[in-house]
């Protein structure tokens, strides 16, 4: 197939110079994956567009609807201020990863305090995983998730992944639970990491993120 994008009226010159040739080359892509996409063409091969042929890379898998649904409910109960920054985190996470097989969902968004204390007593009992006292924890205000990485039916835990991840969310301006053994944890930056503060705040009736009285 030779220029099906009918974009060789768009060289004024044959690649006159590197900075034209990158920005054309860049459109062609885009019209390139858009046509991937639309024609359901399986997400490897090669095509020939103009003088240029391209790879198509292997696509991988995408999120699984029922993935998709559980974390569009895990987002929509979190605190406002922190479910955009969450979503950003989850959609780049699946982009980053889904080429590779793998899928990411959240596992733990916002916890009732009664949900908090079951699994801070599975903790103690060392029946499950890391988990604060209820009132300490950021889940119980809204303000974090816990992701987790699937590969087929499996999670998928592996350290190089978790960096990966770990760094990625903090390039979107998370907080992530790295420094305190909770890699599967993100959080939102403003909010105090230290549970004896947010339960103090709670109890003296002050938002946990601002400080501020809430009546």
């Amino acid at each position: 197939m030779t220029d099906p994008m009918g974009l060789a009226d768009e060289r004024r010159e044959p690649w006159y110079n590197h900075q034209e040739q990158t920005k054309a080359l860049d459109r062609q892509m885009a019209h390139l994956i858009a046509l991937q996409k639309a024609l359901g063409w399986p997400g490897h091969g090669a095509i020939q567009m103009g003088q240029v042929t391209y790879a198509i890379a292997q696509t991988g898998v995408q999120l699984r609807a029922s993935y998709a649904r559980m974390n569009e409910q895990k987002l929509s109960g979190l605190d406002s201020r922190f479910a955009p920054m969450a979503r950003r985190f989850v959609d780049a996470a699946n982009a980053e990863v889904n080429a590779e097989g793998l899928e990411v969902r959240i596992s733990h968004g916002t916890r009732s305090w009664a949900e908090q204390a079951d699994l801070y007593q599975k903790y103690l009992a060392h029946e499950g995983g890391k988990a604060a006292p209820p009132g300490k924890s950021a889940h119980n205000y809204g303000m974090a998730i816990n992701i987790a990485v699937i590969k087929g039916s499996a999670e998928f835990d592996n350290r190089a992944m978790w960096g990966r991840l770990g760094r990625l969310g903090q390039g979107l301006g998370l907080r992530w639970g790295h420094g305190f053994d909770d890699d599967d944890h993100f959080q939102h930056p403003g909010i105090s990491t230290s549970g004896t503060q947010l339960l103090r705040l709670q109890s003296q009736g002050r938002d946990v993120l601002t400080g501020e009285p809430l009546n």
